[in-house]
């Protein structure tokens, strides 16, 4: 009896859920609209179909100079000096395969004391790359005295300056930045004649020079590109220097001289000089004394 309800059961349990099957049915979900490539969908933008990439490092800018003019004078580096403190730091020195820090990078020149080095040695290579004639720079060892003088000299006070730096078993680079304000001095009037401020920043790859010696010539460059400083270094005047004096106020004053036609004459003679009695005392050269 019992296995006969359990058959009885087997047969009826599907056709009970096949009659509930509508009641229970879930409705298929909503379509979902897709928008066309570069459209949206309720006022939201699609998100792409692929994550966007990480820009890659952007060399610095690359300033073009503007051409040496055809009569510019002889220009020559003067003093650079840096407005920081001895031992600030600047930077930082890494080292290793990954670059771990390892120390400071510090100013080491005190206040108002000269710059030299690679970076003056650029410099003047940057000015003749771009037509300048840089007196007093050449090979020889003895001065001529036919050489020609510099009449601009250049000159800078450096504001701030970074240098980082990496060594190691892949080599050595760096990064630098620099701000310079450039004085532009003429020999011939005896005066700064253009002051100006330029930006730098340079990278350097395991095979070039420290890149702070690229800021200083990326802020030279930075110079040469200015219309003001092309305007500087060509002669102002054909002759030599000149002294101008202020206007002196002159009054001219006639003098008519009197008229003696209308006035009479009077003659002074002298006193006569005692004579005797039985000459006369007048003389010949003056009849009308008495």
């Amino acid at each position: 009896m019992t296995s006969r309800l359990r058959i009885v059961g087997a047969w009826l349990l599907p056709l009970a859920l096949s009659a509930c099957a509508p009641m229970m049915e879930t409705p298929p979900p909503a379509p979902t609209a897709t928008p066309p490539r570069g459209g949206t969908v309720g006022g939201r933008t699609p998100a792409p179909d692929k994550p966007a990439e990480k820009p890659a490092d952007k060399a610095p800018d690359v300033v073009t100079p503007l051409p040496a003019p055809s009569d510019a004078r002889p220009v020559a580096l003067a003093k650079f000096v840096g407005r920081l403190t001895r031992g600030q730091k600047i930077g930082t020195q890494s080292g290793g395969i990954f670059c771990i820090p390892q120390g400071p990078i510090t100013w080491r020149l005190g206040a108002n004391e000269a710059i030299g080095g690679d970076q003056m040695v650029a410099m003047r290579e940057e000015l003749k790359k771009n037509g300048y004639r840089v007196a007093g720079q050449s090979d020889s060892l003895f001065d001529d005295p036919n050489a020609a003088r510099p009449e601009i000299l250049i000159g800078g006070v450096v504001k701030s300056l970074t240098v980082n730096a990496c060594s190691g078993p892949q080599g050595r680079k760096s990064d630098s930045t620099i701000d310079i304000e450039w004085q532009i001095y003429d020999t011939r009037t005896r005066s700064v004649v253009l002051t100006l401020p330029t930006t730098a920043a340079a990278k350097s790859a395991e095979s070039n020079r420290d890149a702070y010696v690229d800021a200083y010539v990326g802020a030279l460059r930075s110079l040469l590109a200015s219309d003001k400083f092309v305007a500087a270094v060509r002669p102002r005047e054909t002759g030599p220097a000149t002294v101008e004096f202020p206007p002196i106020p002159v009054s001219v004053l006639t003098i008519k001289p009197p008229d003696l036609s209308r006035s009479a004459a009077v003659l002074i003679c002298p006193p006569p000089p005692a004579l005797p009695a039985h000459l006369p005392r007048c003389s010949e050269t003056c009849p009308k004394c008495s």
